[in-house]
């Protein structure tokens, strides 16, 4: 499983080449030829795209995500591909078994609720030895298709984009407790909210904390692009910091949990203090509780993809 949570604090927790043609408004791909995009505009350039007409550029130095090994890149990290192309090479990295099948799904998304539209592919190889699911996202960028985009799905790791670009990343990672990123498709790009994660009783550490981790105590982790932040609650039944009414046992000055946090020389914030430093990542980039609690978008199968492969 990929690895993209290198926290400073988290060290307590331990597709054939080729034209395919024209796609069909159902979903189906028919025969035809690869196309030039210059007299073509907004969500006509993604059709061109499904119908193998049209390349997306992979640029590895504007990318927000972890591309699959078996993409590669010229001397300046960007090389274009068809359709087909990262179709063959997605589906030849995951290898199951030879006994799968693979579905191919496509949904228009707008970012932030703006007009802008961005396409969603999830294409999904199934066999009796697992499953994985890969997300790419696209835009349209100045009249060129850009991957603003990539992750997969499969086993302990899921990944999650509703139809305003908000995006929840979720690894569970078996003895260790789940961790999360939250990240924004915009016009242009994703960028990060933020990240999370916990670390309860049986790996809490140093000694001094383990008073408040008998009590029930967790201590979570945040991570904000280059700032990092440690606080420490309780939990509610939906895994959730639990810490309202509490602050006084938690945080005051006579409260043991504190001083067994200073004794230990662990820098924290208040669970309360912590919420405000989100609300204003997300401020800052216009993400509304709308926005995060939208639906996720309409997907359409490409029933037949043959003329892909």
């Amino acid at each position: 499983m990929k690895n993209k949570f290198g926290i400073i604090y988290l060290a307590l927790l331990l597709m054939l080449t080729g034209c395919a043609g024209k796609r069909a408004v159902e979903g189906s791909v028919n025969e035809g030829d690869v196309g030039s995009s210059d007299d073509v505009t907004g969500r006509e350039l993604f059709e061109k795209f499904l119908a193998n007409e049209e390349p997306v550029v992979f640029d590895l130095d504007n990318f927000v995500g972890n591309v699959p090994y078996s993409f590669d890149y010229g001397k300046e990290n960007k090389r274009d591909y068809l359709f087909s192309e990262i179709i063959q090479r997605l589906m030849a990295e995951a290898d199951l078994d030879e006994d799968n099948s693979v579905n191919i799904n496509y949904a228009y998304i707008y970012p932030l609720e703006k007009e802008a539209e961005q396409l969603l592919i999830s294409i999904t190889k199934t066999g009796s030895l697992g499953w994985i699911d890969y997300i790419l996202a696209i835009g349209n960028v100045d009249g060129k298709l850009l991957l603003m985009y990539e992750n997969e799905s499969c086993f302990r790791y899921e990944v999650h984009i509703n139809k305003f670009g908000y995006i929840d990343e979720c690894q569970y990672p078996g003895y260790c407790p789940p961790t999360d990123e939250y990240k924004i498709l915009t016009e242009d790009g994703c960028k990060l909210i933020y990240g999370k994660t916990f670390e309860c009783g049986y790996i809490i550490k140093p000694t001094q904390l383990q008073s408040f981790s008998d009590d029930g105590g967790y201590i979570w982790n945040y991570w904000f692009e280059d700032e990092y932040f440690c606080s420490y609650s309780f939990v509610n039944e939906e895994g959730k910091p639990d810490y309202i009414g509490l602050e006084e046992k938690l945080y005051g000055k006579n409260s043991p949990y504190r001083k067994a946090f200073e004794d230990a020389g662990i820098s924290f914030y208040e669970m309360s203090e912590i919420e405000d430093i989100i609300s204003k990542r997300e401020e800052e980039l216009g993400i509304t509780d709308e926005i995060k609690e939208a639906d996720e978008p309409e997907w359409i199968e490409i029933k037949d993809v043959s003329g892909l492969f």
